[in-house]
């Protein structure tokens, strides 16, 4: 059943503006470990925003390639934060 007062867009549709490809971002991941979990910031470079479904929803994904690592990673868009040249 959807909503027929909220516009059905995907999950995250309001953040694309927000960034450009190449935009350095961080974002938070939580790590399990045998003695507990813990929060881990990562940073790495947007590569692509693209929409994915998930749980039956359109959702925005991004594309990064993480810091230290040849890899991508694959995070919800709505969980990144573009790290400001001010910032720093």
């Amino acid at each position: 059943m959807k909503f027929k007062s909220i516009k059905n867009k995907s999950f995250g549709e309001s953040y694309v503006l927000n960034f450009n490809l190449g935009d350095l971002v961080c974002w938070s991941e939580v790590q399990y470990r045998p003695w507990g979990k813990s929060e881990v910031t990562q940073c790495g470079t947007l590569i692509s925003i693209y929409e994915e479904t998930r749980g039956g929803r359109e959702v925005k994904l991004a594309k990064i390639m993480s810091f230290g690592s040849n890899k991508y990673k694959h995070v919800l868009l709505s969980s990144l934060k573009k790290i400001n040249e001010e910032e720093n």
